[in-house]
């Protein structure tokens, strides 16, 4: 069997990326399509033994690692692929998967969709404070004017000494010790003005 070098297959037909079934070949449109096409190498991968992988142009139902290639192998086909050099993949190496066709929601599912999350209670504001307006002050009262005093029904009782010439001697007398005393304390005979004013005060109690 003719060999190629994996390094000149991945030149002419650009990097491959390793490709996983998830269904059956058969059953996946894809890969079908990428094989009519000869996109698809399958890699011989050994377990046992110091023998290098290989590959072959087309699916070979081998437990190895299938590479899709972006161009067609069909050049190649019947050829062993050898020097297969992993650092080539397309990078990164993301296995395709095949469409599959969405579901259809279930009604009953969607009936039973669980509640939606309450939202956060809403911040209460500070209610505002209402301040009370102040009285405006009462106008004062007029004052009333005074009312003049009534003259008392009584009448005054003038005293009359009983000796008219003594009571006078005495009020002169008087007035002398207030007048040495008002010049003693003018003097600055402080001691002098205040014995003659304790004179003055004894007389007047006798």
């Amino acid at each position: 069997m003719k060999t190629v070098r994996f390094s000149e297959v991945v030149s002419k037909s650009g990097r491959p990326e390793p490709y996983t079934l998830w269904l059956a070949p058969d059953k996946d449109p894809e890969f079908q399509s990428a094989l009519k096409a000869g996109r698809i190498m399958s890699v011989h991968q050994e377990t046992v033994g110091s023998k290098a992988d290989y590959g072959e142009i087309g699916y070979t139902g081998t437990k190895g690692e299938i590479l899709l290639f972006p161009k067609s192998l069909k050049s190649f086909a019947g050829k062993r692929v050898i020097g297969v050099n992993y650092d080539l993949l397309a990078s990164p190496p993301a296995p395709l998967k095949p469409k599959l066709k969405p579901k259809k929601p279930d009604p009953k599912s969607a009936r039973k969709a669980p509640p939606k999350a309450a939202p956060p209670p809403e911040e209460k504001r500070p209610e505002p404070v209402i301040v009370p307006k102040e009285e405006a002050p009462k106008p004062a009262e007029k004052l009333r004017k005074p009312t003049a005093a009534k003259p008392s029904s009584n009448k005054i009782v003038q005293f009359e000494p009983k000796n008219p010439a003594k009571a006078a001697q005495d009020l002169k007398t008087l007035h002398a010790s207030l007048v040495r005393a008002m010049k003693a304390l003018k003097a600055g005979k402080d001691v002098q003005a205040y014995e003659l004013l304790q004179e003055l005060e004894i007389e007047m109690r006798s």
